[in-house]
């Protein structure tokens, strides 16, 4: 049997800051739906110099939002993800660095992802994943 082994980074919450969804329709439809669409990701991660352990991450998502829209989703979102490290004093500066930018980030916006996919099932174009 293999003795799993739980991850010290913790999320402890979501707060939606903003969302904001619209649906573009050109006046030339195209016959068939765009591929790509641009997209826009901007991060940060904050945290204190005094309190290792509890940090945030912000992210804001802004999906086909340019000046030549495409036939879909305008999405603009805003989200925090209140994260805990625990046992941050018996890990290394570069662990701790690894589960803030890449650990948390990438669970942040996996965050996004679901509650795009759950916002939008009920819209003209299914669920955006």
């Amino acid at each position: 049997m293999i003795a799993l082994e739980s991850s010290p980074l913790q999320l402890k919450g979501t707060n939606l800051r903003k969302l904001s969804l619209n649906f573009f329709q050109p006046k030339k439809i195209p016959e068939k739906l765009p591929e790509n669409y641009e997209i826009l990701l901007d991060f940060d991660v904050l945290s204190s110099q005094e309190d290792r352990s509890n940090f945030l991450v912000s992210l804001n998502l802004s999906i086909n939002k340019g000046r030549k829209k495409k036939l879909g989703y305008v999405i603009d979102i805003e989200l925090e993800c209140f994260f805990e490290i625990s046992d941050s004093n018996q890990l290394d500066k570069q662990n701790i660095h690894n589960l803030k930018t890449i650990s948390a980030v990438s669970i942040s916006i996996s965050k996004i992802r679901d509650i795009l996919s759950n916002t939008t099932q009920f819209y003209q174009l299914g669920s955006y994943h």
